[in-house]
């Protein structure tokens, strides 16, 4: 007789479980953040980071020094929806930093899931990147001079430096897509992918990169990717891929780049979203969520 097989739970399904019963017995105890009220509030509430405020280089000077412009995506997701909503993105936060606030320079910045209700309707949500410092982890594959091949895809302090950023990632993000169910337990919550600055051949002087390290950065923001949409699926939020749909829109493109590259230019800053990636961005997310 053949014994019976026996199925274990899967990693993505025992992280699940102790990420919530982490979120339940805080909230039980007083020592996680209370629920926002639910009186009255937006449809949508946008979290995250620089790739939601868009940021200009005079931007930043601004208000709570978050960088958020309009032309940032929450913005025409919001018109192209019709609701009502509010974008608490900031340029620079971390996921810890999200959840629980962030000091620059002499002001306090609340934790952005604050913002939040069991009377929102839907989140995005952006982040990640300051968490594994991303240019930090691939700027060695881009020269000073056009044409070199620094072959940052050989090194092996650069490929253990990727490895342990990733290492740690997915239990920040979790933190942050199980908080924000918790708080809005009704919402539609919407993680938005990274990637989409660089294609598979370099440009001077916005990407100096030879071919063979752009494709080992384009597998970098395919892992990065991973890790997000693994989140996602965890716990049952949607994602959006937007490295894939900015293939022919990188750095590279002209007018038709959804990123700037590494070059300073006016009035985007270096390696975040163009007003037509943030309007793409919206687009894609828009189409996401009316399937």
């Amino acid at each position: 007789m053949r014994t019976p097989e026996i199925r274990r739970p899967s990693l993505r399904l025992l992280r699940r479980i102790v990420v919530v019963t982490l979120a339940v017995l805080l909230a039980a105890t007083g020592v996680g953040a209370p629920f926002a009220s639910a009186d009255s509030g937006p449809y949508y509430v946008a979290l995250g980071d620089s790739r939601a405020t868009a940021p200009t280089w005079t931007s930043v000077l601004y208000d709570d020094n978050c960088g958020r412009t309009r032309d940032a995506y929450p913005g025409k997701v919001a018109a192209a929806l019709g609701v009502t909503y509010r974008s608490v993105a900031c340029t620079g936060i971390t996921s810890t930093e999200l959840l629980h606030g962030k000091r620059v320079l002499w002001r306090y910045i609340p934790p952005q899931v604050d913002a939040l209700s069991r009377s929102t309707q839907l989140v995005t949500l952006s982040i990640g990147g300051n968490d594994i410092g991303w240019w930090e982890l691939i700027s060695s594959c881009f020269s000073q001079i056009p044409g070199r091949d620094t072959r940052c895809r050989d090194s092996g302090s650069v490929s253990a430096a990727i490895n342990a950023a990733f290492s740690t990632l997915p239990p920040k993000i979790d933190a942050v897509v199980a908080e924000v169910e918790r708080r809005s337990p009704d919402a539609t919550v919407v993680v938005v992918g990274h990637g989409g600055y660089y294609g598979s051949v370099g440009c001077n002087p916005q990407a100096n990169i030879s071919p063979a390290d752009a494709g080992f950065v384009q597998t970098f923001f395919t892992r990065f990717n991973r890790v997000l949409r693994e989140s996602a699926d965890t716990f049952g939020a949607r994602y959006v891929d937007i490295a894939g749909p900015a293939a022919g829109h990188d750095a590279c493109s002209g007018n038709r780049s959804w990123f700037e590259g590494n070059s300073p230019r006016w009035p985007t800053q270096v390696r975040h979203p163009t007003p037509l990636g943030s309007s793409n961005m919206g687009r894609l997310i828009v189409e996401q969520l009316r399937r």
